[in-house]
């Protein structure tokens, strides 16, 4: 949300949801809506208190894109409407040099945008939603897919980073487990855009705080063609307890760099007060 007035705010969560009802590439887009009874809002408290509408929704990645300064990349998105002429926005947000923003106008029927820019610092992050900031709507439906960044100055027609991709997530909020006799529950989603099943190959590689590997857990998984599936490991380190990272190694040899994920196994505070607290 970066038309908020105020130094710390943003959206944390993803406010969209996943929606197979219409895609520009393959099954499935994203769907951002805003309206009047579902405008989120934000609040903050410090120094002056904040109450404001988010009325320029964007979905993005999580992470730093690494890019070459003064080099030419392009930005490239599929956007459609529930309604004609909505104003859309792809972002830049670079680490150092602040913002570029793309101001574009959608409809109801799939159209590819793009932009050309050159970053001024060695990291970003891109955002590509609705900017109903200054539209006189009470809100609208957007919905995103085929998202791309490409060095260059021409943007060429969207295709997925590899034919087959995987990664790994948690079903816990931050990754923060609070039953240690469980142990850790990690799951291994793997995408197949090809025309041939294709096996998802790799280990699981668990380490402490001090980067001891404590347990590796090999994974082998076919995945028919044009679809996604999932692995599920539980029990993962039964009743240890403290902080671990998870790295998912894939054998492909397409696959960008291993995922990592920061855990933790750890007992709850069953007391009503404590010796540590949060500002404000």
């Amino acid at each position: 949300a970066p038309n908020l007035r105020t130094w710390t705010g943003n959206v944390y969560s993803q406010l969209g949801e996943i929606d197979d009802t219409t895609a520009y590439h393959g099954r499935q887009s994203l769907r951002l809506s805003l309206s009047a009874d579902r405008t989120p809002v934000y609040y903050f408290d410090y120094f002056d208190p904040v109450e404001e509408p988010i009325r320029t929704l964007l979905a993005a990645h999580v992470g730093w894109i690494p890019l070459k300064p003064g080099m030419p990349y392009v930005l490239s998105c599929a956007l459609k409407a529930d309604r004609p002429d909505v104003p859309a926005v792809l972002l830049i947000h670079q680490s150092s040099g602040g913002e570029i923003r793309h101001a574009v106008r959608t409809g109801t029927e799939w159209q590819r945008f793009s932009f050309t820019f050159k970053p001024l610092s060695e990291f970003v992050w891109t955002g590509v939603g609705m900017d109903l900031s200054a539209a006189r709507l009470d809100g609208a439906t957007l919905w995103v897919d085929a998202v791309q960044v490409e060095p260059g100055e021409t943007t060429m027609e969207y295709v997925p980073r590899a034919e087959v991709e995987s990664f790994i997530e948690t079903p816990a909020t931050g990754n923060v487990f609070l039953a240690p006799d469980e142990g850790l529950t990690v799951d291994l989603s793997a995408a197949n855009t090809g025309d041939q099943p294709r096996t998802v190959k790799g280990r699981l590689v668990i380490k402490d705080f001090f980067d001891k590997e404590v347990l590796t857990v090999p994974v082998e998984k076919e995945v028919a063609a044009g679809s996604t599936d999932r692995v599920r490991l539980t029990d993962l380190l039964r009743g240890w307890r403290g902080f671990f990272r998870v790295h998912w190694e894939c054998e492909d040899p397409n696959a960008p760099y291993p995922q990592s994920l920061r855990c933790a196994l750890i007992d709850p505070y069953e007391e009503r007060d404590s010796a540590f607290g949060m500002n404000h």
